[in-house]
């Protein structure tokens, strides 16, 4: 039996209000590849959640799983409705947790030219991350992919110039026949956009800085199974932060 967490569909609103980037509950649930009508459950209802469901959430939202449940056992207790309150024994205390500098990032995958092109040309860079085996044929496929969306990125182009419509045209077409190409070949593509903090660090900090730099991440990776269409990569960050998690009870003797 697949276990089963109680959505904080309070917490998760919250967080996800704060977000810079897509903060609209349509934007945020595809990020996560779930449905709007059960990303409104979760908010609304405190729907349940699988492992890997609350982890998605969990990601984006920058902070671990625990800070957007609700735990089944001490110290923090399901409450019977949302107009529940803590018992007045309890006793509150903040939490802080650590985002990482070298974090998890599930990529979805993605059918559509557009999606890429989108990505790369708003990013500074492209990374790339190969999880399957490529013949020298899917191999060719793969490397003209990379060259175009690099072609797109602030590394190789000025941050505010226009992509020319002609030439944004003929590169949509390109990678929308590649993408058919690898599909055909059973190489699957996966994307997301991701943000690395600078300065570069190791040290956690309370505040981000100002600097920053877009990033593009793809993946080429075997088809998913069992309708799973994710693949988990290993991102860099820039630097590791503290974020407030969840103001946690504790429960006096």
């Amino acid at each position: 039996m697949v276990k089963k967490f109680k959505a904080n569909g309070a917490e998760i609103k919250r967080l996800r209000e704060g977000l810079e980037r897509q903060s609209l509950q349509k934007e945020f649930a595809e990020s996560v590849n779930m449905s709007i009508r059960k990303y409104r459950n979760i908010e609304n209802a405190n729907a349940n959640l699988s492992a890997d469901e609350a982890d998605r959430i969990a990601r984006k939202l920058f902070v671990k799983r625990e800070a957007i449940l609700y735990a089944t056992d001490q110290p923090r207790l399901v409450p019977p409705s949302p107009a529940s309150s803590l018992p007045d024994t309890a006793k509150i205390e903040p939490e802080f947790t650590i985002v990482p500098r070298y974090d998890d990032l599930y990529l979805r995958v993605t059918k559509d030219a557009g999606d890429l092109f989108d990505d790369a040309v708003k990013s500074h860079l492209v990374f790339v991350h190969i999880l399957t085996a490529l013949t020298t044929e899917t191999a060719a496929y793969a490397e003209d992919m990379v060259k175009l969306l690099q072609s797109l990125s602030f590394a190789q182009r000025d941050r505010f110039s226009k992509v020319d419509a002609g030439e944004e045209l003929s590169i949509r077409t390109q990678l929308q026949k590649l993408l058919v190409m690898l599909r055909g070949n059973d190489v699957w593509i996966y994307c997301d956009h991701h943000t690395k903090y600078l300065p570069e660090s190791y040290e956690p900090r309370d505040h981000l800085g100002p600097d920053y730099e877009w990033q593009t991440i793809l993946a080429f990776g075997a088809p998913g199974e069992y309708g799973d269409d994710t693949v988990k990569v290993t991102v860099d960050n820039g630097q590791p932060w503290n974020i407030p998690t969840h103001i946690t009870p504790i429960w006096s003797a």
